[in-house]
């Protein structure tokens, strides 16, 4: 086990917790944890992960020794979502026990099945901690009265990617935080399972159900919908999960469906697609990406991000596809509309981009 504990600056009245098990997937919860409901101190990780101090950026750690793991001074232990398997009873369930015998409160914020469930509940039970799931904020009965024809007034943001692991997720948090800087009022749907520790909405999960597409599609507008109806926002942000096409046949992204379904169900003002990192891209290859998106999502692609990761080729035939990430320097990219939203510079330039773009859309909020 690797422990890393951070120093931070940390607010006040929030609940101190330790987030468990972390692959390379936490480290936009790291990078913006000052959004998070509760104050993270420390990441746990597998040896094996090989889960490097790089990942924390400006953010100062110490990786502690297994033998010193405390929960001492810790309120909550929150089990998040990890791209790594691990096992539930041998590797999961032993950091629960442990917790709740020390006092600490269990938060599953990842699917775990009705038996994990309960074997979780009576350990927490039996040690006088409270064991809650996270609440996912989609209430299907609401959705159900709204009309089909109930038409989006806010303006919407879209960050989509061409594949899985192109740093979607930090992008959707970068934007965000500059939303939020400049005074707007902002809702968001994210692509991961654990938004509501950010405090916004997790990627609905009647989007996986198995329902007919047409269904889901009218349900997440609907959701859309409830959303500017009761948070009354000025911006919606909206993160895809997955890519929007295949690499091969064994490599699919589900075909880019669920895109496609999140285009149908919503009309994007504004489009930040996500790229595997290439240091080739020319505006060539820019246009076939718009070119494809006009036609079989029908939305325009507003700006890009190159991401730090790229697909190692050998595993192409393999039964996972493997992805390598690089340092990424600033300025890889020297073509229009191109950005390195990790670098605050750019990162600020494109928010500018955006806001221009959608204030010229006559919405009257931006």
């Amino acid at each position: 086990m690797s422990i890393y504990e951070l120093s931070l600056r940390r607010p006040a009245m929030k609940k101190k917790c330790i987030l468990f098990p972390c692959d390379t997937e936490v480290e936009p919860l790291v990078k913006y944890c000052d959004m998070m409901k509760y104050d993270v101190t420390s990441i746990l990780s597998l040896e094996s992960w090989n889960l490097t101090e790089k990942i924390f950026l400006d953010k100062t750690c110490k990786k502690l020794d297994r033998d010193n793991l405390s929960f001492k001074g810790i309120d909550v232990l929150v089990i998040i979502e990890s791209n790594s398997y691990l096992d539930f009873t041998a590797q999961i369930f032993p950091m629960i026990e442990k917790a709740a015998k020390d006092g600490v409160d269990v938060l599953i914020a990842r699917d775990i099945s009705l038996m994990e469930k309960e074997l979780c509940q009576k350990c927490c039970e039996a040690n006088n901690v409270s064991f809650t799931e996270l609440e996912i904020k989609c209430d299907i009965d609401k959705l159900e009265k709204l009309s089909e024809d109930d038409k989006i007034n806010t303006p919407i943001l879209l960050v989509a990617g061409t594949s899985a692991n192109t740093q979607k997720f930090d992008i959707q948090l970068a934007l965000r935080k500059k939303f939020l800087e400049a005074g707007y009022k902002v809702s968001q749907i994210g692509s991961r399972k654990y938004c509501e520790l950010l405090g916004f909405h997790s990627f609905p999960s009647f989007m996986n159900d198995s329902v007919r597409e047409e269904d889901k599609i009218i349900l997440f507008r609907k959701m859309v919908k409830l959303i500017e109806i009761e948070e009354k926002p000025e911006i919606i942000i909206i993160g895809t999960p997955g890519g929007i096409l295949p690499i091969n046949d064994k490599h699919h992204f589900d075909f880019g469906i669920t895109n496609f379904m999140v285009s149908n169900a919503i009309c994007p003002d504004c489009v930040v697609m996500n790229l595997l990192y290439n240091t080739l891209y020319e505006e060539d290859d820019l246009q076939r990406f718009r070119e494809m998106c006009k036609h079989r999502f029908n939305y325009e692609i507003s700006l890009f991000h190159v991401s730090n990761t790229f697909i190692d080729p050998s595993s192409l035939n393999d039964w996972k596809v493997k992805y390598i990430k690089i340092d990424q320097k600033p300025n890889d990219i020297n073509v229009k509309n191109v950005y390195n939203f990790m670098a605050e510079d750019q990162c600020d330039e494109a928010f500018n981009v955006i806001v221009e773009q959608l204030a010229g859309n006559d919405f009257g909020q931006l």
